[in-house]
C-alpha cells in the first residue's frame, strides 16, 4: 500500500538507458476507481506532460519509479484527460468533502492510498484542517463499495466504512 504523497515528485528512470524521463506530478484513476497510471512532467526547454501506464511500471521504490525503456511513456491525450486525477482537472479528488448520509462531515480528501501492483484504490486520507490535523492527526477512510465521484461532495452510507488513525 502506497500513499499518493510518497509517489508524487519521484523521478522516473528508464532501466535500459538510465535516462531520467521526468517526474510524477499526478496519479490517474479510471471510472472503476482503479489506478491506471501516472502523469509525468518533463522539465526541459519545454514542459510537456506524458502518461505512464501502470503496466509499464517495473518498480516503484522510495526514491524513483523505474520503467523498462524510454518508450514506456506515451503522449498525454484526451483519453488520459478523461481519467480522474488526484490533483488536477475538474474531477480532482483532493479537497473534495466526504459526508455521511446522516449529515456527519468526515473530512476533506488530502491523499489516497493505493496499490501499484494491484491497481486498486485502497482508501482516502482525510484532513479536518491544519490545526485539527496537528492535534488529532489525519484519518484513513476505507469503504466497502466505490464512492460516487460524479458528485461535488462524496456522500457515503452510514455503514460499510472504516475510519482509522494514520501514523
Amino acid at each position: 500500500m502506497r500513499k499518493s504523497q510518497d509517489v508524487i515528485g519521484l523521478t522516473v528512470t528508464a532501466q535500459e538507458s538510465g535516462k531520467q524521463l521526468g517526474a510524477v506530478v499526478d496519479l490517474l484513476f479510471n471510472n472503476e476507481q482503479q489506478f491506471v497510471g501516472c502523469m509525468l512532467e518533463h522539465c526541459g526547454w519545454w514542459r510537456h506532460r506524458r502518461f505512464l501506464p501502470i503496466d509499464e511500471i517495473a518498480h516503484a521504490g522510495k526514491d524513483a519509479v523505474i520503467v523498462p525503456q524510454t518508450s514506456s511513456l506515451v503522449p498525454f491525450t484526451k483519453k488520459e484527460e478523461a481519467y480522474t486525477s488526484l490533483l488536477n482537472g475538474e474531477k480532482r479528488l483532493k479537497g473534495r468533502s466526504i459526508l455521511l448520509t446522516n449529515g456527519t462531515f468526515l473530512g476533506l480528501v488530502e491523499n489516497v492510498y493505493f496499490s501499484i501492483d494491484m491497481g486498486t484504490l485502497i482508501g482516502y486520507e482525510l484532513s479536518n484542517g491544519l490545526l485539527n490535523d496537528l492535534r488529532d492527526g489525519r484519518k484513513l477512510f476505507q469503504v466497502e463499495h466505490p464512492v460516487d465521484w460524479d458528485k461535488d461532495t462524496f456522500m457515503v452510507p452510514e455503514t460499510g466504512y472504516v475510519l482509522k488513525e494514520t501514523h
